[in-house]
């Protein structure tokens, strides 16, 4: 039995295959133009082994099975996650995976493949199906053509037969086509595998399982048991083949309707004109009127179809325009207000261009005309390509259109057909009775599922000539359906009923004018141009009469019963035989009585109120009846295109309505009003408006902001100074500054928050456009909101002072009662509360505006303070934190000035919880015991000497107030309290049996007055060493420093070899104390336990907490190790992570290998602040949609490759160089098109890349996945992560995974600049615990470090 596959009845789609990796979904579009489905990308990075390429997910394990990547599906194995290549069989199904030596290695192959050695192969191609990308076996049909695939060894897929005859007896030639007896290549229109175009196809079943077929539409050919001659008499004389040339070239062509519809329009012989336009802007404008072209700049007419043809090669055209790429032609259009310029480029320029003026097309399109050229005579053939039949739409036709005499309205329509996407060549309308309509874009086809024509009896519309010749047959027939011809396909779309088009007729029918609700007859004219036939029903609508009014059309002469209410009516008159079409009129009763009047009621409004004897069915038909209202001296329409309704239709009269923006009736003046109805008179009153409230989005000092909030503190809240200049803008992350507002980037000023104001109270303010526009900008400036805010402030204005209430909220304040401790010993402040549990608040996606801390002074009375963001207010990674200064500190350790006065009374105080305002609304949290606020004192110069076991051990610094009554508590490493320690005077003690180890001394007030404190020591055993180890310190550019010695004191067990403790021995480290004490605080933690063989090869940056101080780290390690008699480590491999080759010059933006745009980078600023915005960097608007998409590259002075994770944040590229700078860039697309960007062709490219450790710019398959790697999201957390540690100063230990994440970027933050590195630590790192041995050698050991280098 023949059966060649791709002919067979249409399936269910199956997806097995990936979903178990995800979900197939995206449609993306294909350089043709035409769609393609595509799978979700697979989230992770590409990353070498020695196993080979591995993909792995965000916590850096390897996948395994199937992934999908920007490039393609890839394959790893099951066992080890290694990426395959060559052969592959999965679940019976054979797969090629490219080796590296023929192109992307790995990469799945699909459609067609000839090997190495020649073979030809087929791999399927059909998207969303399990078995995409296997080699298809026996019979397929591929781009019309028949082949015939065997397999010669198992695993290893099927070759295409050629020049041959097949088992089953059937000849194939020597591209592989099958032929007939005569040689001819059998060829089909449809069905089977499509490589030519992609297509939207419907997958179809076949015999076996080892392929899929696709053709271009649902509609394809069942399959054949024999070969025979194609239905289609399509044969070209050289067969379509991979690898021989084709006789036909594709081009897009301008084709007249009238050539356009000549073989699609059956039984209709009048042309199809071009459409007249007298509205030249909407012939211009590509959205509205996309697949047509015009030819006048100017717009006047719409000559016909931009539609894809195929002709034979070698075609004369030279009578003709050949519009290539580097053509272009710029359309100004000016709709509704709004002029737009639109460049329209290479093909697209057919839009505005002359008859048959064509563009050469590259790839084979799905849908087609066949052209013949003879001499100047060019004849069109039917559209060729699958159609979609599309059933279940149901249709009507109305003989009242505003765009003709006739408009057909259809539901159930593909909803493609409403995508922006889809563009709508031309219509095609069937009857019944076999006569076809060709339908023209703006004319008769509006907004692509419009459908309207005229038939000769109306002559205009909008201003526009209709032309009726083509459709007046049209009248009588029974419409069965139409054709679609879209960029999506063909559709044929069947009426679920026929529906009939009404003949219409010349009539001049009319009811006399002047008619009076008291009247009982009124003359209806015209009635004898009703045609014989005419089986006239008369009815009468428009008003809501009582059952007592009857309407009666006899003889020429409308009579009622009753006494119908004035207005306007309509007499309709339909044939009851349904053959014509109906006529309706319009005419007026009208009336001398006016049945309302103006009235003020109790509470302001105004309403239309009925007068004496008129009726509430009189009062609502008024109402109706309402064509205009005037305000003033102005007056506005209540009916039509740009109505403004001032009267609702309960007779209410709207004191807020508005025009253009604006309130119509002004606050608390008397206005008149005149009001204006069809068949009454008029009515005048007078109304006067209530003051009139505007909610608005505004600035709020802080002290203006609190004023009105705080309890008994009469000292107003400061402005925020901030020295960290990035502090101040990072409201985009609600981590920082969320909810405030700044004039520039040296302070935090205020609140942005909701305000209920009077019109008249903001004249004076700035209003913005958005809402965005408040972050950087000045006091007062507002956004004004559409709705209510459920919480604002109301702003009140007099004899110049203005004021801000309470906030006033209908909302219930959520509660918390928590439980926690004042923090004495921070670096921010004097003072600190960190809190969890506090649900939303806890959230980082809350925005807080503003707290007040609540507390209690000696005498009982309420003290309350209100705190600011990024000084006081401070949200990381979940706990809230409330820090403050009361005068002890006076600038922060960032260079930050900070504001104490109003903080100053709390001392002695006692916190009773506090009240938060944020975006989810108000907070009260009550802490369940009060927290007394202790007085401090200078304490920076407490020290312990370090001393030997066996002494006392001298203390400095230690200078108490007279009252504070001392009470000192031991701790060993282990938090443990020791017994026997004792303090007198500058002195301590310790019993004889004491352990060498480090201990920690604190200081409390038994009286509670005072705060707390505490400082380190160490006792050192009696067997002491010493030693040096020389490092050699570089920052990120190479500058070598000059070196300091590191030295340390090491407590050992001599037996075991085992680390007891490590203390600093008085290194003189200079200005790197916060280095050197970060490093200090993780390193004697780590080194705990550790023996020299632990120590031997290790590498620093995997150290919990070492992060931005590698360095330093590094110099303790080699100290210890030179201290237990062993060589230190060399430095080369450690120095070499925290190098950076060469500064950043450029970064480069590419798009398809081109190089769209170069962005300059000043490398001292990036130094100095660690990293650098670049906004609103002008780039060309046709990348506006996809600038997201662009490949990143960032280059040194030299053009080397510098290494660079790229991310999209928000409307912004995030750049993070291997040391961890950061870059930030954004576009504008405002600006007119600016060609900054140089073309740079790949091979320039290449030359520009760098030999880089991690990517060959010679290998095609690194360029892939390092594009992959910069997709990677996993770095997003570590970058908020270290823009906190430098924008607050804190850092907390359940961040210590994190640093481990990133050590690759921390450990050369240590090497950048001192403004950038890290903060000291808060909570003091634990001191390693004491070995087991009780008798402890101590090791004295030195190593060389850089003072500056840090």
């Amino acid at each position: 039995m023949f059966l060649c596959r791709g002919m067979e009845e249409p399936m269910k789609k199956n997806i097995t295959k990936k979903a178990a990796v995800f979900l197939l979904s995206t449609i993306v579009a294909a350089q043709s133009g035409l769609s393609v489905q595509a799978a979700a990308l697979t989230e992770g990075s590409w990353e070498q082994t020695s196993s080979g390429w591995k993909f792995l997910n965000r916590d850096r394990q390897p996948y395994t099975g199937w992934i999908h990547t920007a490039s393609g599906w890839y394959y790893l194995n099951m066992e080890d996650g290694s990426l395959v290549t060559g052969w592959k069989n999965i679940n019976g199904l054979d797969y090629y995976f490219t080796p590296a030596n023929e192109g992307i290695e790995g990469q799945m192959k699909v459609g067609w493949y000839q090997s190495p050695q020649g073979d030809w192969y087929f791999f399927d191609n059909t998207t969303d199906t399990h078995e995409e990308g296997s080699a298809v076996t026996g019979w397929n049909w591929i781009d019309g053509y028949c082949y015939y695939f065997a397999r010669t060894e198992a695993g290893k897929g099927a070759k295409m037969a050629a020049n041959t005859t097949t088992p089953d007896g059937y000849k194939v030639n020597a591209d592989g086509q099958w032929v007939n007896e005569d040689g001819v290549a059998q060829y089909r229109q449809s069905g089977g595998y499509r490589t030519k175009a992609n297509s939207t196809t419907t997958v179809t079943s076949k015999s076996s399982g080892s392929g899929s077929g696709s053709g271009s539409g649902s509609d394809s050919d069942s399959g054949s048991t024999t070969p025979a001659t194609p239905s289609t008499p399509d044969t070209p004389s050289t067969p379509d083949t991979p690898d021989v040339t084709e006789e036909y070239q594709y081009l897009l062509m301008n084709i007249p309707y009238a050539d356009f519809y000549d073989s699609e329009v059956k039984g209709n012989d009048e042309d199809v004109d071009a459409v007249s336009s007298a509205t030249l802007n909407k012939t211009r404008t590509g959205s509205l009127v996309g697949g047509s072209y015009h030819e006048d700049p100017e717009g006047s007419e719409i000559r016909g179809v931009t539609f894809p043809v195929r002709v034979k090669k070698g075609t004369d055209f030279s009578s003709f325009k050949k519009v290539t790429d580097e053509d272009s032609v710029d359309i100004t259009v000016t709709n509704r207000g709004q002029t737009n310029t639109t460049t329209y480029k290479g093909k697209d320029a057919l839009f505005e261009n002359e008859d048959f003026a064509y563009y050469e097309l590259s790839e084979v399109p799905s849908y087609y005309k066949e052209l013949t050229v003879s001499g100047d005579v060019l004849t069109f053939s039917e559209v060729k390509g699958t159609a979609k039949n599309v059933s279940g739409v149901s249709a009507t036709v109305s003989a009242s259109s505003s765009y003709g005499d006739y408009q057909l309205y259809m539901t159930g329509l593909p909803e493609s057909l409403s995508n922006d996407s889809t563009t709508v060549y031309g219509v095609v309308i069937h009857t019944k009775e076999g006569t076809d309509y060709g339908m023209r874009h703006l004319e008769n086809i509006w907004r692509k599922t419009n459908i309207a024509w005229a038939s000769g009896f109306t002559e205009t519309t909008h201003g526009n000539e209709l032309s009726p010749y083509h459709y007046e047959s049209m009248m009588g027939q029974n419409i069965t359906g139409v054709t679609y011809y879209t960029s999506e396909g063909t559709m044929e779309i069947t009426f679920t009923d026929a529906v009939y088009v009404p003949v219409k007729f010349e009539q001049e029918i009319s009811v006399a004018e002047g008619a009076k609700t008291d009247d009982i007859d009124v003359a209806v004219n015209g009635l004898d141009a009703l045609p014989e036939d005419y089986d006239a029903r008369y009815t009468v609508s428009g008003q809501d009469n009582d059952d007592s009014v009857m309407f009666t059309v006899v003889n020429g002469k409308m009579t009622w019963t009753g006494s119908p209410v004035a207005g306007k009516y309509t007499l309709k008159i339909e044939d009851q035989s349904g053959k014509y079409a109906s006529v309706e009129v319009s005419f007026v009763l009208s009336t001398s009585n006016v049945p309302v009047q103006v009235q003020a009621n109790e509470d302001g409004s105004y309403q239309l109120a009925a007068t004496e004897n008129a009726s509430e069915n009189q009062v609502k038909a008024y109402v109706k009846s309402i064509t205009a209202v005037k305000v003033g001296d102005t007056t506005y329409a209540a009916t039509g295109r740009g109505a403004v309704k001032i009267i609702k239709d309960d007779g209410t009269i709207d004191l807020s309505a508005k025009a253009n923006g604006k309130y119509i009736f002004e606050s608390e003046k008397n206005t008149n009003i005149s009001i204006t109805a069809t068949g009454y008179p008029q009515v005048d009153g007078t109304v006067t408006a209530p003051i009139r409230y505007q909610y608005v989005l505004m600035n709020i000092p802080y002290g203006e902001f609190y004023a009105n909030e705080l309890e008994n503190n009469e000292v107003e809240v400061d402005a925020v100074s901030s020295a960290t200049a990035n502090t101040t803008h990072k409201a985009s992350d609600k981590l920082y500054s969320a909810g405030s507002y700044h004039y520039d980037l040296t302070q935090i000023n205020g609140v942005t928050y909701p305000v209920k104001a009077k019109a008249e109270d903001l004249k004076d303010f700035t209003a913005v456009e958005s809402s965005d526009n408040l972050y950087q900008n000045q006091d007062h400036v507002y956004y004004i909101l559409s709705e209510k805010p459920e919480y604002y402030k109301t702003l009140t204005s007099e004899n110049g002072e203005r004021s801000f209430s309470k906030v006033v909220t209908d909302q219930e304040a959520t509660e918390y009662k928590i439980d926690t401790t004042l923090n004495t010993n921070v670096k921010h402040g004097d003072y600190e509360l960190t809190m969890s549990g506090l649900g939303i608040l806890n959230s980082n996606d809350t925005t807080v505006y503003g707290t007040i801390l609540h507390t209690t002074n000696k005498a009982g009375e309420t003290v309350d303070y209100g705190m600011r963001v990024v000084e006081n207010i401070f949200k990381k990674k979940g706990p809230f934190e409330l820090g403050w200064s009361s005068g002890l500190m006076k600038v922060g350790n960032k260079g930050c000035t900070l504001s104490y006065e109003h903080y100053e009374s709390m001392i002695g105080n006692t916190i009773t919880g506090f009240t938060a305002y944020t975006d989810h609304g108000t907070i009260e949290v009550t802490f369940e015991n009060g927290l007394y606020v202790p007085e401090k004192f200078e304490v920076a110069d407490f020290k312990i000497a370090d001393a030997s076991v066996e002494d006392s051990a001298q203390i400095t610094g230690l200078d108490l107030p007279d009252d504070y009554a001392a009470e000192y508590v031991v701790t060993n490493a282990d938090g443990e309290e020791m017994s026997g320690f004792e303090v007198k005077g500058d002195t301590i003690t310790w019993p004889d049996d004491t352990e060498a180890g480090t201990y920690t001394l604190t200081v409390s007030d038994s009286n509670n007055k005072y705060f707390s404190f505490s400082t380190k020591f160490a006792l050192i055993g009696n067997e002491t060493q010493t030693g040096e180890a020389e490092v050699s310190v570089v920052n990120s550019k190479g500058t070598e420093f000059d070196n300091y010695t590191a030295k340390v004191s090491v407590v050992y067990d001599p037996v075991s070899g085992k680390i007891v403790s490590v203390a600093d021995n008085a290194t003189d480290y200079g200005d790197n104390d916060d280095f050197w004490q970060q490093a200090l605080d993780a390193m004697v933690s780590w080194l705990k336990g550790k023996t020299v063989s632990d120590l031997k090869g290790k590498d620093v940056t995997e150290i919990d907490d070492v992060s931005g101080a590698t360095c330093t780290a590094k110099g303790i390690k080699n100290a210890v190790l030179t201290a237990l008699g062993a060589e230190p480590d060399t430095q080369s491999a450690e120095l070499a992570a925290i190098m950076v080759s060469a500064a950043p010059a450029e970064v480069k933006f590419y798009k398809n290998e081109e190089v769209v745009k170069t962005v300059e980078v000043d490398a001292d600023e990036l130094d100095a602040l660690g990293s650098l915005e670049i906004l609103d960097v002008a780039l060309d608007p046709k990348y506006e949609e996809d600038w997201n998409e662009f490949t990143v590259v960032v280059v040194d002075e030299e053009g080397n490759e510098l290494e660079n994770e790229a991310t999209v944040v928000d409307d912004s590229f995030t750049v993070i160089l291997a040391d961890g700078r950061e870059i930030v860039i954004s576009f504008n697309f405002d600006t007119e098109e600016k060609k900054a960007a140089e073309e740079v062709s790949a091979a320039d490219k290449a030359e520009e890349v760098s030999d880089s450790e991690v990517s060959d710019p010679e290998d095609t398959e690194n360029e892939v996945k390092e594009e992959e790697k910069a997709d990677d999201p996993s770095s997003d957390e570590e970058n908020e992560d270290a823009d906190a540690a430098d924008d607050q100063d804190t850092e907390e230990k359940e961040d210590t995974e994190e640093a481990e994440d990133k050590s690759d970027e921390s450990e050369e933050n240590e090497d950048s600049t001192e403004d950038a590195a890290s903060d000291d630590k808060e909570d003091a790192l634990e001191v390693p615990e004491v070995g087991e041995s009780t008798e402890g050698t101590t090791v004295e050991e030195t190593e060389t470090l850089s003072k500056d280098g840090e």
